[in-house]
């Protein structure tokens, strides 16, 4: 079995030992409010002093802070199953935990950043503020928010089976832990926000522990395999030929790299997604008519963006003829095939917020209406990574650097 590298499951063991931690104190000093989306000026009433209040905002820092530690305590889960036979459950763990998180992070940039902006300027007198509160929770904030917490659900019952199968880490401790990332739901009462977090943290620190003193053992053995191979390298100097490592035996460590960057990747495209959601959404600073989910993008429409993008694109990458004969129909097939995607996840939207405001919640059609969008989210990876792939092959390799180097100047940008 394929030992990972000591350091790297320690600092995977500190990242998640500090997310559980940090995602059980949330709940225990973050302001409450009453939150009625259908009494938006008595909401806002209520919301703004905990809003303007530093316990808002520095209770939201620390839980994102939580998540973004939870990625790195989602790889260093991954590592440890990366060479046995639970590996691939490990490894859908880590493709949707990640994906969640994506979705997960942008939500709390809207409570971060906005809702303090709102609540001050609320309580200084400004009027006609109202109704941001309808137009926020029942907006596709809400929406890709409790979709990226399915996903971060998903996530963790995979690690937590994989765990039971495992035998490496303590079982109970990974079941409670998905337990409790998956009933992390911000429409539930304060008092089970807060069992909640605590079941994040009765799961998470001994997890954490455990992956410590996994690093530790595998710290002592690399220390044995260091020994053994000295040793064979003094019998080679006599004459005796060391046993030689197979292909095989290399083979998990190139796999979990290669598995952490698609994941990485199919989270980066979540991420996209989500962003554009709230960049462009029907909030109170754009028009009727603009947004990811708002009128149907018709295929003529889309395909002059489309033409307009790839203008752009050859420019940048200095695209030969012959590329361009070749890159518009991988993208814009793949285009075609996603906007059907997209049309299910915007109709799944207003299902969700009609779900949502009913007086009695049906618990068994939001359920099937998670399970679709899991499959949705499956489908739109695997058809997004064949682009990608198919737009690697066409390219040079200097072009592939130049790209990923613009990407990374927009990316930091924007933050």
């Amino acid at each position: 079995m394929e030992h990972q590298p000591p350091a790297r499951l320690r600092f995977g063991a500190i990242a998640l030992g500090l997310s559980a931690f940090l995602l059980m104190l949330f709940p225990l000093i973050r302001p409450f409010f009453a939150l009625d989306v259908f009494e938006p000026e008595r909401t806002i009433a209520a919301a703004s002093p905990a809003f303007a209040s530093m316990l808002w905002v520095g209770s939201h820092f620390l839980a994102m802070l939580g998540f973004v530690l939870l990625l790195g305590g989602l790889l260093a889960l991954y590592a440890i199953h990366a060479s046995s036979e639970t590996e691939r459950r490990a490894f859908h763990g880590l493709a949707w935990g990640t994906a969640g998180i994506a979705l997960v992070l942008p939500a709390f940039g809207v409570e971060t950043y906005t809702m303090p902006i709102i609540g001050k300027a609320y309580l200084e007198g400004a009027t006609g503020l109202a109704s941001v509160i309808p137009r926020t929770y029942r907006g596709p904030m809400t929406v890709l928010l409790l979709l990226g917490l399915t996903l971060l659900a998903v996530g963790a019952f995979n690690f937590a089976i994989a765990i039971r199968r495992g035998g490496q880490l303590p079982a109970w401790a990974g079941f409670v832990f998905a337990v409790g990332l998956a009933l992390w739901v911000p429409l539930f009462p304060r008092l089970v926000r807060i069992v909640d977090g605590l079941l994040i943290g009765l799961g998470g620190i001994p997890l954490a522990w455990s992956l410590w003193r996994r690093a530790d053992a595998s710290s002592s053995r690399s220390t044995t395999h260091q020994s053994l191979h000295e040793k064979g390298a003094a019998m080679n100097d006599i004459g005796q030929s060391p046993e030689t490592p197979t292909s095989g035996e290399v083979h998990p460590r190139r796999r979990f790299f290669k598995r952490a960057a698609i994941a990485t990747a199919i989270a980066g495209l979540t991420a996209g997604i989500g962003f554009k959601a709230f960049a462009q959404g029907g909030g109170p600073w754009h028009g009727p008519h603009g947004g990811f989910w708002s009128a149907s993008l018709d295929p003529a429409t889309m395909d002059q963006r489309l033409d307009r993008m790839l203008k752009h694109l050859y420019v940048e990458i200095d695209a030969t003829d012959a590329q361009k004969q070749l890159l518009a129909p991988i993208v814009k097939a793949a285009a075609a095939d996603l906007l059907p995607l997209r049309t299910q996840m915007r109709d799944a939207r207003r299902q969700a917020v009609t779900l949502l405001a009913q007086e009695h919640v049906d618990r068994a059609a939001l359920e099937a209406l998670r399970a679709q969008q899991v499959q949705l989210a499956e489908q739109g990876s695997k058809r997004i990574t064949q682009a990608l792939a198919d737009v690697a092959d066409v390219l040079t390799v200097d072009q592939k650097k130049q790209l990923a180097a613009r990407l990374d100047r927009w990316h930091g940008r924007r933050g």
